[in-house]
């Protein structure tokens, strides 16, 4: 993951501890999972989980992801675009509440 934003902010991502629920910017500056937003905590735990460093062919499911916004959602569209063009991703679906059935493909 490259950036992530907070609040009005912008931040280059040097590292993020899943276990530790914390994001490290390369400006020193610590941003905890509970300090985000709802989406935008479930965006930045859904990229890390994107952006494992392993050969594994990916099948997405992101069920409920309701409460993120388009903003919260453009990285991890984003992200999908990049593992299927290199091959990491069979397929992948996102769902979220709506009052009629939409297909949208990722990778036009």
């Amino acid at each position: 993951m490259k950036n992530i934003k907070h609040i009005d902010k912008t931040y280059a991502v040097k590292k993020i501890d899943m276990l530790g629920r914390e994001v490290f910017a390369s400006d020193g500056t610590v941003i905890k999972f509970d300090y985000f937003g709802t989406g935008q905590s479930q965006s930045a735990y859904l990229r890390g989980l994107l952006s494992r460093a392993d050969k594994r062919k990916l099948v997405v499911l992101f069920d409920e992801i309701s409460n993120m916004d388009t903003d919260s959602l453009e990285p991890i569209r984003e992200k999908i675009s990049e593992l299927y063009s290199k091959g990491s991703l069979v397929m992948a679906m996102l769902v979220q509440k709506g009052d009629q059935t939409r297909v949208h493909s990722l990778v036009d």
